[in-house]
């Protein structure tokens, strides 16, 4: 399914963008309050030293020295020149050494420095110095941080929160820190103490809704969002949100009960009005069910988006089980959409999509490059595109459309690979080397694309010859994925016909019969290696498998049956099917000196 077509605004997103938006709120409140403790402690700098035991408005020179110092450390760190602003407040310390705003701002230029070791040595030395200080203990925090030292980190804001009860984005910070380390059951608790003294806020209750959705725990999910509905009665979000959790709960009547609650707020939500439409599909009669939303799919004021998101899984429903009565009314609503939307490139993409499905690549073809033209920005598209190409054995097409879509997309693995696939099949096999080779630079996050390049690259190897790169390619990708029936059967067959690690290619073609036990090719493949390694007991017993298993219709079986007759002393029977295998189609020229001969040529 092609990403255009499923991008919509599902029950989760708002919930999503709420927790980014609020998380960058955090981020740029401690930031600001970070710039306004510069200030403050330049300014403490600065004050005269009457605390200390001076008389008031009475600086020594050297103290005066002290403050310029700190001043123009100050300036130098403002204007990025922090190796000058290191200096400087070291300079500070080395007179001053118990100066904690200088340890502070030390320790902040280092950490701009990436001198983080050091960063951390200054601040734990700016908290020795002034332990009641919360931006201290911050920035201590924020170090380990960069560090990804993140339980020390998270034992910092455990203190900060037992310090500062009060102050929420401790507690938020504190809990996106466990859920980064995998800590969901740590990061609830911390929630419901943190509800337990605060009270119902709703950010509490979004993190702790996207904590139990990461654990697969919709029901108490649904509980949360209840008590946020309680608060806000009349949040059409909210109740989205509550009858999503409930559907994923199983709690389908309670979920139903949402909507119509929604919908008594407003008659014309979309969201809402596509889900109490789920009542025709009670009876598992999904062409009826398609055939009356056809008036709810032509509604203006329903967003788009909407209609897509349902309309979706019946795509994919109709690729698993091809009905054409189905694929009818599918098809007619689909249709009447991309008329109503002519303009949006995601109708195109799903008609696309459909239309692949139903067999129509062609027209699928057309409708992926309409897409294109109206948004090039969503890669699944030209993969969808140049797939389809692939299976129209449209090569030249492939390379063209693949050249477009690097210049959208230059750093995507998978275009280099569909482009190294499409010069494989042309035979320019340099070029395919060459692209699946950038193709592999580019798939280190995705084994399933690495898997893909690197047995495509075998095969490539395989067919210029290269039999050292190509075995090497092999058990690369062999590594990836050990059980890969076809990999496996590719692999056995090409070892087996370079004659070389013949006991490597057993084990692997009968991991392939295992999973295909009355597969004659395999067997026939086995019964070859045996003959190779001289175990012509075994050659027989696979050959006279493959042979009960239907390879009686393959001329090649059949002079392979005649060689491993003839190898256990059975001259006349291996003469009889050399000549079967002959009249099958066989035109070799050793197979007519064999039967001329009565014997194995070479």
């Amino acid at each position: 399914m092609s990403k255009l077509a499923g991008r919509h605004t599902d029950n989760h997103t708002n919930s999503t963008m709420l927790l980014v938006e609020r998380r960058l709120i955090v981020e740029m409140m401690m930031h600001q309050k970070s710039c306004i403790l510069t200030l403050v402690l330049c300014l403490a700098a600065m004050l005269p030293v009457s605390v200390t035991g001076q008389i008031p408005g009475v600086l020594t020179s050297e103290e005066l020295n002290l403050q310029r110092l700190f001043i123009e450390a100050s300036r130098e760190k403002l204007l990025g020149s922090y190796e000058e602003a290191a200096v400087l407040y070291n300079e500070v310390l080395e007179h001053d050494s118990r100066n904690d705003a200088a340890a502070y701002e030390l320790s902040r230029v280092y950490e701009s420095l990436e001198r983080y070791d050091d960063a951390l040595v200054q601040i734990k030395r700016a908290i020795r110095l002034n332990s009641d200080n919360t931006w201290y203990h911050l920035m201590k925090a924020d170090i380990y941080e960069q560090m990804e030292n993140y339980p020390a980190a998270i034992e910092v804001f455990e203190h900060l929160t037992s310090v500062k009860p009060q102050e929420n984005y401790y507690f938020l910070h504190l809990v996106e820190l466990l859920l980064r380390t995998n800590q969901p059951e740590r990061a609830l608790v911390i929630l419901d103490n943190f509800e337990k003294n605060a009270g119902i806020l709703p950010e509490i209750i979004n993190y702790k809704v996207e904590v139990l959705d990461e654990l697969n725990r919709p029901a108490e999910a649904a509980e949360e969002l209840e008590k946020l509905v309680g608060l806000y009665p009349r949040n059409l979000e909210y109740l989205h949100l509550l009858a999503s959790y409930r559907i994923k709960a199983g709690q389908t009547s309670k979920a139903e009960s949402t909507y119509l609650r929604i919908l008594e707020i407003n008659p014309d939500d979309p969201r809402a009005n596509l889900a109490v439409a789920d009542h025709y599909k009670a009876d598992g009669e999904d062409a009826n069910y398609l055939r009356s939303i056809k008036l709810i799919m032509e509604n203006p004021a329903i967003e788009l988006d909407a209609k897509i998101a349902e309309l979706i899984p019946f795509v994919e429903k109709y690729a698993e089980s091809p009905d054409p009565e189905y694929a009818q009314a599918l098809g007619t609503i689909i249709i009447d959409l991309v008329r109503q939307y002519e303009d949006e490139a995601k109708t195109h993409a799903l008609y696309g999509d459909f239309l692949y499905q139903t067999g129509k690549l062609a027209e699928a073809e057309v409708e992926y490059k309409k897409t294109l033209v109206l948004n090039k920005s969503v890669l699944q598209v030209w993969e969808q595109l140049m797939y389809v190409q692939a299976e129209l054995n449209d090569m030249d097409g492939l390379l063209r459309t693949a050249d477009e879509a690097l210049n959208v997309f230059p750093n995507q693995g998978s275009i280099y690979y569909l482009s190294g696939l499409a010069y494989a099949y042309k035979e320019d096999y340099t070029q395919a080397v060459s692209s699946l080779q950038q193709a592999l630079i580019m798939s280190g996050r995705n084994p399933e694309l690495k898997f893909n390049v690197t047995s495509l690259l075998a095969k490539v190897y395989m067919q210029m010859g290269d039999d050292d790169k190509a075995n090497e390619a092999f058990d690369k990708a062999l590594e990836l994925q050990p059980d890969n029936i076809d990999l496996l059967d590719t692999y056995s067959k090409y070892l087996a016909q370079q004659g070389r690690s013949l006991n490597k290619a057993e084990t692997y073609a009968k991991k392939v019969l295992s999973a295909n036990p009355s597969s004659h090719e395999t067997e026939h493949l086995l019964a070859f290696i045996a003959l190779q390694k001289g175990d012509s007991k075994s050659a027989l017993r696979y050959m006279e498998d493959a042979m009960d298993h239907g390879a009686g219709d393959n001329y090649h079986s059949l002079e392979l049956y005649g060689d491993i007759l003839y190898t256990t002393g059975q001259t006349d029977e291996a003469v009889e099917y050399w000549q079967l295998s002959l009249s099958g189609g066989n035109k070799s020229e050793l197979l007519k000196r064999k039967i001329a001969e009565r014997k194995i040529v070479h």
